[in-house]
């Protein structure tokens, strides 16, 4: 026996049957059954996104844990904006039933930071249920640095001419213009081979500077 319906109510019928075809034998059973929405829980409805004061990192994540009570695999994704500041782990799946699934939020600030971080509602849609959101906020003040090179020119590092399998050193300095620390990371896209940056990442007190040691060698013409 199969049961299925595409509504939300309650049922109880009888079933009437006969064996033979004898209709002086006729048997009754009834059949309860209670149809409900597909239901995912969430264990936070709202998330703060703080950076650790020793955190290096130029994010950081929280985990929010769906649960499904049910009896029957719930099926869910979630709907974010494009541009969002916040990246989900798994942006579609299920959860077996009587099973709670851990997925990862992750917060990078990007694009226009507001005087106090980063608003958003990630909506989680959940095939033959109701919605939920979970509201998300990044904690991020705007900073701001100046850099500083030994060349005269601004923003540039001039190594001139290097003779072959000659190491030359360069250096600039980032000055940290705030009142509370600036975490920072180098992207290097090019020249991986012959340019050695250091470090790649690092933390700048308020009003403080750090180096940027730049170190370029090649063993054949360029």
């Amino acid at each position: 026996m199969v049961f299925s319906s595409n509504d939300c109510d309650k049922f109880n019928q009888a079933v009437v049957y006969r064996i033979n075809g004898n209709t002086t034998s006729e048997f009754m059973f009834r059949i309860l059954a209670e149809v409900v929405p597909v239901c995912i829980e969430v264990d936070r409805e709202e998330i703060d996104f703080n950076f650790s004061e020793d955190s290096h990192a130029m994010y950081t994540s929280q985990i929010v844990n769906l649960t499904n009570d049910g009896n029957a695999a719930a099926k869910y994704e979630w709907k974010i904006p494009e541009e969002c500041a916040f990246k989900l782990e798994k942006q579609k799946g299920q959860v077996e039933p009587g099973e709670t699934l851990p997925i990862e939020i992750t917060y990078t600030p990007e694009g226009k930071v507001g005087p106090k971080g980063n608003r958003q509602d990630l909506v989680l849609k959940v095939q033959d249920g109701f919605d939920k959101v979970i509201g998300c906020h990044g904690i991020c003040e705007t900073t701001s640095c100046q850099i500083k090179t030994s060349g005269p020119e601004k923003n540039k590092v001039d190594f001139g001419e290097i003779p072959i399998s000659s190491r030359k050193e360069q250096a600039v300095t980032i000055k940290n213009t705030c009142n509370i620390p600036v975490v920072f990371e180098v992207i290097q896209t090019f020249y991986k081979t012959y340019l050695q940056i250091s470090p790649m990442r690092g933390k700048i007190p308020p009003r403080d500077a750090r180096s940027l040691n730049f170190s370029f060698m090649c063993k054949e013409e360029m």
